[in-house]
């Protein structure tokens, strides 16, 4: 499982990849080249940064080694981050006055914008807020847990499979792979690098964690600019 590269966060439209997003994807999928991994299935969800990472990379694989198509499965979407915090605002801001200025400076400050967020994570984890004509934390779950199984079943016996997708629905995977109860699997979320490399080993009956957020690929190119999380 793959997150997709820098999105272009405080941005008009987030949902695209920035120039440092397209230079990762470009970066991950000369990795896979290199190591000579083939695909037998290739997948992302619905949102254009997903879709463009893996586009970028697939196209950066030697032809032969890959001619896969994209597929689109929506059960790899990222829960919408925007109406968890929209919808928890006023409440965090009455129970701290001190989030107002958290706000202000959400999309310039990496402080704020994490503590925002895991506020509004964890109301939503816990199910204190009321999500009455939205996702729940619950169903958010199962619907990465169902995209995951219809891989396990249709891709059995050393099949490799890759899917470009985003922090949250990673870190449900590695809660489910881990056993984690959901306080300690939502905390994964920060620290799950864009274009990093997240690799769980599945059969019929077990699903486990291989490896969690590979970066060497970005560090080797000596660049810190290249690692980014937001």
């Amino acid at each position: 499982m793959i997150r997709h590269g820098q999105a272009s966060f405080g941005q008009g439209r987030y949902d695209r990849l920035s120039e440092t997003g397209s230079a990762q994807a470009e970066i991950l999928g000369d990795y896979f080249r290199d190591s000579g991994m083939k695909f037998h299935f290739a997948c992302s969800g619905e949102m254009s940064r997903q879709k463009e990472t893996g586009r970028i990379a697939l196209s950066r694989m030697d032809s032969g080694a890959t001619d896969l198509e994209l597929s689109i499965v929506s059960a790899f979407n990222e829960y919408d981050a925007d109406e968890v915090i929209r919808r928890q605002m006023n409440q965090m801001v009455a129970e701290d006055p001190r989030m107002a200025e958290d706000f202000t400076k959400f999309f310039t400050d990496n402080h704020s914008f994490q503590r925002v967020l895991s506020r509004a994570l964890w109301g939503w984890v816990s199910g204190a807020l009321d999500t009455t004509g939205m996702e729940s934390w619950e169903e958010f779950k199962n619907r990465v847990w169902s995209g995951i199984c219809r891989i396990r079943e249709e891709y059995r016996g050393g099949k490799t499979v890759v899917v470009f997708t985003s922090g949250g629905a990673i870190t449900v995977a590695t809660g489910l792979a881990l056993g984690l109860p959901d306080n300690a699997t939502v905390n994964l979320i920060f620290q799950i690098a864009n274009a990093s490399v997240t690799v769980f080993r599945y059969d019929r009956d077990r699903f486990t964690l291989s490896s969690f957020n590979e970066t060497a690929h970005l560090h080797m190119r000596a660049d810190p600019r290249l690692v980014t999380h937001r």
